[in-house]
């Protein structure tokens, strides 16, 4: 429950980052920058969602998780620093440039990374 909830919240919070990059949101700095630091906050928390007990019952979480326990935490490693890595970029240049871009989609592809691989379908 704690785990989805998180993910809802991720999900909320860099959908709107994720338009704003592909140029289907309005880039709003106040907005933006809001996102960028609840991002990197959350994306601290990814790694407490999965404890032992929590691999049983209703998931989409793989068994790899636990059994691949050193891959999983390099791919949650990644989407921290992916999302520490946006919120630096915004700080130094709170705009809608390329180094934002590339950073968000550094982000995105943390996502996909760590859900082609610990995610069921």
């Amino acid at each position: 429950m704690y785990r989805q909830g998180l993910y809802t919240v991720i999900g909320g919070t860099f959908g709107p980052l994720g338009g704003v990059m592909q140029g289907k949101m309005e880039f709003k700095p106040a907005d933006v920058m809001k996102r960028a630091e609840r991002l990197a906050f959350l994306s601290t928390m990814v790694g407490d969602a999965f404890p032992e007990i929590s691999k049983n019952g209703r998931t989409k979480a793989k068994p790899e998780i636990w059994t691949h326990s050193a891959d999983f935490e390099k791919k949650v490693s990644a989407f921290t620093t992916s999302a520490a890595d946006l919120l630096k970029v915004l700080k130094a240049d709170n705009s809608n440039s390329a180094a934002f871009k590339k950073a968000a989609g550094a982000v995105g592809e943390s996502c996909k990374g760590c859900h082609d691989d610990f995610k069921a379908k």
